[in-house]
């Protein structure tokens, strides 16, 4: 089973953003975040992840309508201590992880944030294991190769 994790880099905080899947197969935001100083351990960095990846839950009900998304992402926001996604956006590193052999082995993939909107440099994507400070030095290592 695939998951996700999100990692925002912003005035020397990190947020750890949990994903979801949908019961209709949409991956989407969990109003759940995991939060640490960029000046925490490799370790512990590694750890949190790993908390967020264990998050990950398929099945959740999808959002109906434009206001259940709305709502949602407004939960999203709250969770994650901004007033505005836009603002927030254009100065915040973002890097992705994700599993598929329950935590054996972590991707890492960091995202471009060019035009407002997040695409990910494949060529820049690695892989590291599931041990709490490789994948805390990975992550941190991945920051640099943010655009």
């Amino acid at each position: 089973m695939k998951k996700i994790s999100y990692i925002y880099l912003n005035d020397h905080i990190l947020r750890i953003l949990s994903m979801s899947e949908t019961n209709q197969g949409m991956i989407i935001n969990e109003p759940l975040v995991f939060f640490s100083e960029i000046t925490a351990s490799p370790q512990a960095i590694g750890a949190i992840a790993l908390e967020s990846l264990s998050c990950f839950k398929i099945g959740i009900p999808h959002p109906p309508d434009a206001t259940a998304w709305r709502i949602r992402g407004q939960e999203v926001l709250n969770a994650m201590r901004l007033k505005s996604w836009k603002s927030f956006s254009k100065s915040a590193k973002v890097i992705g992880i994700s599993t598929e052999d329950e935590k054996v082995n972590i991707k890492i993939s960091p995202y471009s944030t060019e035009n407002s909107s997040f695409e990910e440099i494949t060529e820049k994507s690695r892989t590291c294991t599931s041990e709490p400070e490789a994948l805390g030095k990975a992550i941190l290592e991945a920051f640099d190769d943010c655009e």
